[in-house]
């Protein structure tokens, strides 16, 4: 490992940390900043260190292996930090990585403290999430707009409608006979179901 390998395997350690300490405090947003944040120093990791220049000579070759190494750690935890908000496209890097069972098998600690394993075969990429068109775009914002005036002249059409009478309310009781009410505190000791009800408890 050079200085600059060490130094990435380092960040996405942390960056790990941070998104488990966010996770356990229900910070949904934070933990989906960092996991941007672990893809974004992945690219420039991967940019910075020209494998494809290094794949061309013999000499360089083992430089390149090892920083297809540290990407393939970086998107093995890519997987587990986005497994919590989008747990079927984390399920796909995770599979692509090479491995037969499931993140959530594995637990996060033991994911974090193993490496990919030495001549694990990646499986080919597939593409993750589909490209919308504009007018795609377009066609969707048109149905929103269409929903939007159907929306409202229903209203219009219910606030112009006669208003339905109210029947005349109950007299209003005095405090007297408020104070004639007998409201108690208990506690249930026990309780059983009631044989062919789904809601009600005896």
């Amino acid at each position: 490992l050079e200085e600059v390998d060490q130094e990435f395997l380092n960040k996405i350690q942390e960056i790990a940390r941070q998104a488990a300490e966010n996770y356990s405090h229900f910070k949904l947003r934070r933990a989906s900043q960092l996991v941007m944040e672990l893809a974004q120093i992945g690219n420039v990791y991967f940019d910075g260190k020209h494998p494809w220049k290094d794949a061309k000579h013999e000499e360089t070759r083992v430089r390149m292996e090892t920083t297809l190494a540290g990407c393939m750690e970086c998107l093995k935890i890519l997987a587990l930090l986005s497994f919590p908000i989008i747990p079927s496209t984390a399920e796909k890097v995770w599979q692509m990585l090479g491995y037969q069972n499931s993140i959530q098998d594995q637990g996060w600690a033991r994911i974090l403290s193993e490496k990919v394993p030495v001549g694990q075969s990646i499986r080919d990429p597939i593409i993750l999430f589909q490209k919308i068109e504009d007018n795609q775009i377009e066609e969707e914002i048109g149905k929103l707009k269409q929903l939007s005036a159907q929306q409202v002249a229903k209203e219009k059409k219910m606030t112009s409608s006669p208003a339905t009478p109210i029947s005349s309310l109950k007299p209003i009781v005095t405090i007297d006979d408020f104070r004639k009410i007998d409201l108690r505190v208990g506690t249930i000791r026990q309780a059983e179901p009631i044989p062919k009800s789904k809601k009600l408890l005896r």
